[in-house]
């Protein structure tokens, strides 16, 4: 299709949308990496977002005059079970607003080359790490969300799940990939029964402390929300390593309480990320 104007409620063009339809003759073995070669027509960067078979792949910036060859990986079981591929192509001006019939970029060359075994093990194995923007995601028993969590976690329940190490460790994939700050934030509680009345909690991103939370007794024995920003430069190969520290951590059994030795630090429930410049959070849905 051609490029087509995106609307403001006002009628202004807020952004340019092409979509190109492919169907592979050939289905290779291993699937497919697709390489699209586009090119900048503006006078002003232009940010460009792609979806592949109606999930966000990729978002970057082009320069004026530059171009960019953008690099899919697509496992013949994640994305190719019938031979189709779905591009959308979205382009932004600064401000928000294009011009109708003027397009800001141009589609050179789309070409593929089949995956090796190790390069779709690679491409189903980052899918599995996948979150994508807006997503709320549960972390209760049962979710599939689950292995985003890496070292330092309990068993799950109904209400989501406690660090049980002074160390816990999250790690995913933003989709599509951020070119500015992420701000996450999630419904969490903290073990900070009267006989521990206070808990400080170090958040990192890789080596880097970005946050740190703070939570008391008793209002921050139940949920509340927390909050972290996250700078895009800290991302590595495109993944977010997100660690807790909390050194603080004790268990009931240490206290008191119960013979419960699980070191309980935060509880984590759900939780979404935006960008810091992004629409607004979605509120939050049941408990």
């Amino acid at each position: 299709d051609p490029w087509r104007p995106i609307r403001t409620a006002l009628g202004g063009v807020a952004a340019q949308r092409m979509r190109l339809g492919l169907r592979l003759a050939n289905m290779p073995m291993h699937g497919i990496r697709l390489e699209l070669s586009m090119r900048s027509l503006g006078s002003t960067p232009v940010r460009v977002d792609s979806e592949l078979n109606g999930v966000a792949a990729d978002a970057f910036v082009v320069e004026p005059g530059a171009s960019s060859i953008r690099r899919f990986d697509l496992p013949r079981d994640v994305l190719l079970a019938r031979g189709l591929v779905d591009i959308e192509v979205v382009c932004h001006s600064p401000g928000g607003v294009t011009q109708a019939g003027v397009p800001l970029v141009t589609i050179d060359t789309v070409t593929s080359v089949a995956l090796s075994p190790e390069d779709e093990a690679a491409a189903i194995e980052a899918h599995r790490d996948v979150w994508r923007l807006n997503e709320t995601l549960k972390f209760k028993a049962g979710s599939p969300h689950l292995g985003l969590l890496k070292r330092g976690w309990g068993e799950p329940a109904a209400w989501g799940v406690w660090t049980v190490e002074p160390i816990a460790t999250v790690a995913f994939r933003p989709i599509p990939p951020p070119i500015e700050p992420l701000v996450l934030r999630a419904s969490v509680r903290a073990f900070v029964p009267p006989a521990q009345p206070s808990l400080a909690v170090d958040v990192l991103v890789g080596d880097t402390h970005v946050a740190t939370w703070s939570f008391e007794h008793p209002s921050d024995f139940t949920f509340v929300e927390r909050v972290v920003a996250i700078p895009s430069e800290l991302l590595v190969n495109g993944v977010v390593h997100l660690t807790l520290s909390v050194a603080g951590a004790r268990s009931p059994r240490e206290l008191g309480m119960s013979q419960d030795d699980r070191v309980l630090g935060v509880g984590l429930a759900r939780a979404q990320y935006t960008t810091e410049n992004g629409a607004p959070p979605t509120p939050w849905r049941g408990r």
